[in-house]
């Protein structure tokens, strides 16, 4: 039986998801993209629901924003901070709940302070290396970007519901189909991520295939009917997407443009070494990751994320826009989700790695699980400094980006 919440897990999560609330709603004064999103709500009014729609391609944020500014009766800056804290508070709740569904022991507010930890967490800033913590690097926690803020407790749940679907589908040996009541929750959410911001269909539908691609070999076409059953359920959010594209290459699109193959030619502006760059955003993730492979307890979540990072990886660095987005990085915005994806199960094994610990606790032959949490303590806490670092150098000092 699920565990119910203990009240001080229930404080400490409502304390934390209060502290992103605040870090989102100040850095929505000087974040870089904020200014251009809420020029799109110039004189909107909700009678103008309709048209609002059709004419912008991913409303929801911006409709949050209108509908707090009605509400509450302030400026659109404040209702923009507001409704990007609320996104902040909510993605942090959401994630806490998913991680709780793990196998954990946990029962202290230690989960609430490591999905804290998840949600402030930065590439490791090296000074003499990149002067600026983001640019070049990315990182698992965008603030300046109010879409992708908005996006994230969706995509998240994207993420796992298909994991904990693809599972059970493996588990049966494909004996029976894709449940219906997942399926179109599945679909619906994707529909919704899209119209926050399409970055999760940039690597949900290529890892998909590749999953599906996979299957088919190694099952001698056993799952045929399940990867139809999979497209099933991309398919409303594909239709969109494919208006989406139209509008933001096609001859309606008002900066023009296209996609072109240009290997390393966005990449490389922002960062002096691109390895060394990756290897600093996900330092953390990736020693987690050669830890649950060498404990061999890789499950289905871990490798769905890792193939989504490694597709958004690909995008990012093989692809580029043209005309006057071309410096804009858009292309990294499916990368940028699947690092969150990433860190999310970097933090969930890690705290599974930490259950181990305790468990194993007297017994010296287990000396090896303390060393491990060890070596990723001190990953985690550089990352998580860094992330503190990023944050003061946004809300206190004032930059942009």
């Amino acid at each position: 039986m699920k565990r119910r919440i203990s009240i001080p897990e229930l404080l400490a999560e409502l304390f934390f998801a209060f502290l992103l609330f605040y870090f989102a709603y100040k850095v929505s004064y000087v974040g870089i993209d904020y200014d251009i999103h809420i020029a799109k709500l110039e004189g909107f009014d909700f009678s103008q629901l309709g048209a609002y729609i059709k004419e912008h391609q991913e409303p929801l944020w911006h409709l949050t924003v209108a509908a707090v500014r009605k509400l509450l009766g302030c400026s659109l800056e404040r209702a923009a901070g507001i409704a990007s804290g609320g996104y902040y508070a909510l993605m942090y709740l959401v994630a806490c709940r998913l991680i709780d569904f793990a196998d954990l022991e946990i029962r202290k507010p230690m989960l609430a302070f490591l999905a804290f930890c998840l949600h402030i967490a930065a590439a490791i800033y090296v000074p003499f290396f990149n002067k600026t913590p983001y640019l070049g690097q990315g990182s698992p926690n965008v603030w300046h970007n109010p879409t992708t803020i908005g996006v994230k407790w969706a995509a998240l749940l994207v993420f796992m519901l298909t994991a904990a679907e693809l599972t059970r589908l493996v588990r049966e040996r494909f004996e029976k189909n894709v449940r219906i009541v997942p399926a179109i929750v599945i679909a619906l959410l994707m529909v919704v991520s899209n119209l926050y911001k399409p970055s999760l269909v940039m690597v949900y539908y290529p890892a998909i295939f590749i999953v599906c691609l996979v299957w088919l070999v190694r099952f001698r076409g056993k799952n045929l009917k399940h990867c139809f059953e999979l497209f099933l359920v991309c398919l409303p959010s594909l239709l969109l997407m494919i208006r989406q594209f139209f509008m933001s290459f096609g001859a309606e699109s008002p900066e023009g443009g296209g996609l072109v193959i240009a290997p390393f030619k966005v990449a490389s502006i922002y960062s002096p070494n691109i390895a060394v760059s990756t290897l600093l955003l996900l330092a953390f993730p990736l020693y987690m990751l050669a830890v649950v492979l060498a404990e061999k307890k890789m499950d289905m979540a871990d490798w769905f994320g890792w193939l989504m990072l490694l597709v958004g990886l690909a995008e990012k660095l093989l692809l580029a826009e043209t005309g006057s987005r071309a410096s804009h990085g858009n292309l990294a915005w499916g990368y940028l989700l699947a690092v969150y994806f990433v860190w999310f199960l970097a933090i969930r094994d890690f705290m599974l790695l930490w259950q181990t610990r305790s468990l194993y606790a007297v017994r010296v032959y287990r000396m090896r699980d303390h060393i491990l949490c060890f070596g990723g303590t001190v990953l985690l806490t550089l990352h998580v400094l860094s992330g503190a670092w990023y944050l003061y150098y946004l809300i206190v000092l004032g930059n942009s980006i």
